[in-house]
């Protein structure tokens, strides 16, 4: 988890990053954890069905995700990422938990 927290220094003080600093290092490691293709499984939490509908977008052969690496498996077991869309409620906290 501290290589998320960002540099830090010889005593161990963080060193200030900007945020697109922040965001590429964190990217960085990221993508040194996935060797291999990014399985993603999508938990629908409710909501306007927005992120949903982006979501399959990016699957159609116009995107094609696909030979990015990037594939939705149907089962959170064989999972690599959980993507939640909408709200994480109170109700949906112990399924999340589960997933």
């Amino acid at each position: 988890m501290s290589n998320l927290l960002g540099p830090r220094d010889a005593n161990g003080i963080p060193v200030p990053m900007t945020v697109d600093e922040s965001i590429a290092s964190m990217k960085a490691s990221l993508l040194k954890k996935i060797k291999r293709s990014a399985y993603v499984y999508r938990v629908d939490c409710g909501g306007c069905n927005g992120c949903e509908i982006e979501i399959f977008a990016t699957l159609s052969p116009l995107f094609d995700a696909e030979r990015f690496g990037i594939k939705v498996v149907p089962s959170p077991r064989h999972a690599d990422i959980l993507l939640f869309t909408g709200a994480v409620t109170r109700a949906m906290r112990s399924p999340a938990l589960r997933a």
